[in-house]
Order: structure tokens, then C-alpha cells, then sequence
């Protein structure tokens, strides 16, 4: 038996001996019921081992914590150290997961969901490790646990997702190098995050664009870097390419969209995203609109004739240019 089992079973009170006897046995040799034993040397040993675990976990914390505040600049490159087992890769997931949930500023929190980006592929033995933990009934057993001590709310069910391979490993909790988490409040799952771009017609620079909830507005126009009257230049995220004299009729309709004509940006207070008119170039003659089919079926025009009013998008929702041009809106699940 090894020393780890001995002294699980010392603490649950069981019997370290691997030899069974029934009591008739016990009775007829004169026996008493054995208590666990473990020698003083393996008791050293076992002590000095969960110390060593301790350490090296309070350790890592308080070099991230130092690295967060600035506090030693030599530890920029050593932050975020591996997790020496599954044992410590659980108690460093679970501090970051707590100390994610105190750290927010809104009331009332409650732990709804846990998505864990992970930098490699499924197959890639950090990856498997990760997984068989977070996804294993005693994590979350743990994890409720601490969360109770620390009196933070959690959801009857806190769903679990991985995501493999994930290019949104390093904008969230990191836990080791390989692995963030994402903490997901009730708030958090009902807010809109993701949209795509379509083109109907017209003739963008890609098939389609994702677009997230990001601070920074979306700017759309043709070109991707045209100059304006004013000799600026901008930067369009979502972007009409430039017709030339050996365009098709399709790619022709480009030149219905201004160098700088819309924005799509996305409301926090509201949880949608929004469309409206830059300043860039503002042009009443350009006429914006937005066709939303109603649930008769019909289709309701929303104009967007103004740079002071954004206007909320729906999924589905098609955003005409000058009668010719037609983007599709659609918002993605999360």
C-alpha cells in the first residue's frame, strides 16, 4: 500500500493493514482491532510532502499577485508556472476562480458557468489532464466548497465547458500557461457577445465577419485604410473592397458605400449591439436604413439618418445602403 493511501485511510479512520480477518478470527487468536498505524519515518515524509505542495502553491500565488501589483518586475517571465500534479492544478484553479467572483464590483453574484480556454490542442497531455479534472464530479464538489466558506453564491447546476485550442486563451484568468478560465456569471450568460457580417450584396473583403463586445466601435466603409478629405486616414474593420474598370456588376455596387458610412458598437447597458452614421464623411444624400421582418411577417424600415442616435440591432436584421448595398446581421450563441 502506498503512503498516500495509508494516510487517506488513516483520516477516513479505515483499517492501513491489506489483510482481512473476520472477528471470529480476531477472537480466536486474541486479537484486538488493529488502529491505523503509519511509522514516524513515512508520518516525516508524508508531512514534508503536503508542506513542499503548500509552498510551492502559496508560492505561485504570490508571484502572480506581485507581477499583477508591479511589485518585481523579475517576475514577468515566471508568472503563471506549471502546476507540479492534478492535486495542485486544482487548488491554483480554484483560488482564481474565488478570488475571479470576490473581485467583481456588482452585487449579488452568483457562479453560473466555467469555461476553461485551453492554448493546445485536445490531444496535447495538458490538455487531457485539464479536462478529466474540470470535468470531474469532485472538482465542482471542491470548488462549492470553498465557495460557501467564502460565502459567494453559486448556481444549483454550474455548467462546465472546454474550449481547445482557444485564441482567447490570454484574455481571461490565467491558471497556468496552458489553461485560462472564464467566470460566467447569471449576467454574463445573457449577454449578447458575438455577431456576424454577411454581405447579400455588394462584395466585402471576406465571406462574412465576426464582430464581439468589444469597447472599441466597428467602423465600416469602403477601402480599408482610405484617406479622407481632410488628408486623416482611417482604419475600417469591416470593409467594401474597391471596384475597378474589370470589376463584375456585383462588385460595381461598392461604390454605393462611402469610404467611412457606418459604425456598429456595442451597448453594455443594454446587452445589443448598435448601428449608426460616423462623422467621418457624413452625407444625408446616403440613405441608411434597417429592414426588421415583424412577427406578422411584414418588414419594418428603421432609418438611420443621424450621427447623434445609434440604433439597435436584431438578429436578422438587414442594414441597406443607398438601396443597392445589403448586410446581413446575425447574432451568434454563445
Amino acid at each position: 500500500m502506498g503512503l498516500f493511501d495509508k494516510i487517506k485511510k488513516m483520516l477516513n479512520g479505515e483499517d492501513t493493514n491489506t489483510k482481512t480477518e473476520s472477528p471470529e478470527e480476531k477472537q480466536k487468536q486474541g486479537k484486538e482491532e488493529p488502529k491505523a498505524t503509519i511509522s514516524s519515518s513515512e508520518s516525516s515524509e508524508a508531512t514534508q510532502i503536503l508542506q513542499d505542495k503548500e509552498e510551492r502553491v502559496s508560492f505561485k500565488l504570490e508571484q502572480e499577485e506581485k507581477k499583477n501589483t508591479g511589485e518585481d518586475s523579475s517576475l514577468q517571465e515566471t508568472a503563471f508556472a506549471e502546476a507540479q500534479n492534478v492535486v495542485e492544478l486544482e487548488e491554483l484553479s480554484i483560488n482564481r476562480i474565488v478570488n475571479k467572483l470576490s473581485a467583481l464590483s456588482y452585487a449579488n453574484i452568483k457562479l453560473q458557468k466555467l469555461v476553461f480556454h485551453f492554448r493546445e490542442n485536445r490531444g496535447d497531455i495538458s490538455s487531457v489532464q485539464g479536462e478529466t479534472l474540470f470535468k470531474g464530479d469532485r472538482f465542482l464538489v471542491d470548488l462549492k466548497s470553498k465557495l460557501e466558506e467564502k460565502d459567494i453564491a453559486f448556481a444549483r447546476a454550474v455548467e462546465i465547458e472546454t474550449i481547445f485550442n482557444s485564441k482567447a486563451v490570454d484574455d481571461f484568468t490565467p491558471i497556468t500557461n496552458h489553461v485560462s478560465v472564464e467566470v460566467l456569471t447569471p449576467q454574463d450568460i445573457h449577454t449578447q457577445k458575438k455577431a456576424m457580417i454577411t454581405a447579400l450584396s455588394g462584395v466585402l473583403e471576406k465571406e462574412s465577419y465576426e464582430i464581439e463586445s468589444r469597447k472599441k466601435p466597428y467602423l465600416i466603409g469602403r477601402g480599408r485604410n482610405p484617406s479622407l478629405p481632410s488628408g486623416r486616414m482611417i482604419k475600417n474593420d469591416i470593409v467594401f473592397i474597391e471596384p475597378t474598370q474589370n470589376s463584375n456588376e456585383e462588385e460595381k455596387l461598392n461604390r454605393y458605400v462611402s469610404r467611412s458610412i457606418l459604425l456598429i458598437a456595442y451597448n453594455h447597458e443594454i446587452n445589443k449591439f448598435e448601428l449608426g452614421r460616423t462623422a467621418f464623411m457624413y452625407d444625408s444624400n446616403h440613405i441608411v436604413k434597417i429592414n426588421r421582418l415583424t412577427e406578422m411577417g411584414g418588414i419594418n424600415e428603421i432609418k438611420v439618418n443621424t450621427t447623434k442616435i445609434n440604433i439597435p440591432l436584431e438578429d436578422e436584421d438587414q442594414i441597406i445602403i443607398n438601396g443597392k448595398v445589403n448586410l446581413l446581421f446575425e447574432v451568434l450563441e454563445d
